[in-house]
């Protein structure tokens, strides 16, 4: 009588070990598909954050940019100056036309 529980024991342990262990595969399946896809969506995500990067860094220098545009500015109109003043300086006849400062 006791054999027979031991063999019964032993079948219903056998059982559940193999539930189990189907149960663990399952999961393990499911958790290769999870990383899977939590992988392809850190790429895009990765690539997005490069673009956004890209574009915050172009933004940040549009200041030193639109600074140096206006010195540049300042310093064509300074030399502008100074060329009017030196054909102003020369005899009638040997001056140029006016120069026509234009944008666009």
């Amino acid at each position: 009588m006791k054999r027979v529980r031991i063999l019964h024991y032993r079948d219903y342990l056998n059982q559940c070990a193999t539930t189990v262990a189907k149960d663990q595969a399952l999961i393990f399946e499911d958790m290769k598909r999870v990383d899977s896809r939590v992988a392809a969506l850190v790429k895009v995500y990765s690539s997005y954050e490069s673009h956004i990067n890209t574009a915050s860094e172009r933004l940040h220098r549009i200041p030193e940019l639109s600074h140096r545009l206006s010195h540049t500015h300042l310093l064509l109109n300074q030399t502008v100056d100074s060329l009017e003043r030196l054909n102003n300086s020369l005899p009638v006849e040997h001056r140029l036309e006016p120069f026509v400062w234009t944008t666009g």
